[in-house]
């Protein structure tokens, strides 16, 4: 009985670090790298959210920023660089405390942003369509499932 469900764990990260190596070669619409449209994303997401909420924010800390993206400060504010470079955001100072920075999406970067979800969409709806409905709603079910087992063992401190 071990020996199947090694054979299982193999190939569960065999298949895990195929996804991952996958990732890299993924292009978001115009050379967007997923680093990139994740941040201008998580930017968008933020300042909606806040909107929302009732709440008027000129844009997001870069603190605020690498919390949601799960990242350093170092980390995010060099991958902040380089969107900068491309003009896909404006970094606005605080008048009342001017070592705080907030992050917003220029045009650009809302142009961006819009074709790189409509590009993702339009790939998400060949695959699903080429797995099936089925097949489909059956993985999402297992990938919740592993999500939910996964943040248990890790709220065990088992991970």
């Amino acid at each position: 009985m071990r020996k199947i469900e090694d054979h299982q764990m193999e190939e569960l990260i065999r298949v895990t670090q195929q996804f991952h190596s996958l990732r890299r070669y993924l292009n978001f619409g115009e050379g967007l790298p997923p680093g990139e449209f994740f941040m201008l994303a998580t930017i968008k997401r933020f300042l909606c959210q806040k909107k929302q909420e009732g709440k008027s924010v000129p844009g997001i800390a870069v603190s605020e920023l690498a919390f949601e993206l799960e990242i350093t400060n170092p980390a995010a504010s060099k991958m902040l660089r380089s969107v900068e470079e491309k003009r896909y955001i404006v970094r606005l100072s605080d008048p009342a405390d001017r070592r705080v920075t907030y992050i917003a999406l220029s045009d650009a970067g809302e142009a961006i942003l819009e074709k790189a979800k409509t590009h993702m969409d339009e790939v998400s709806f060949r695959l699903m369509a080429r797995m099936g409905k089925e097949d489909t709603e059956e993985l999402t079910r297992l990938l919740k499932k592993l999500a939910v087992l996964l943040e248990d063992e890790l709220k065990k401190g088992s991970i």
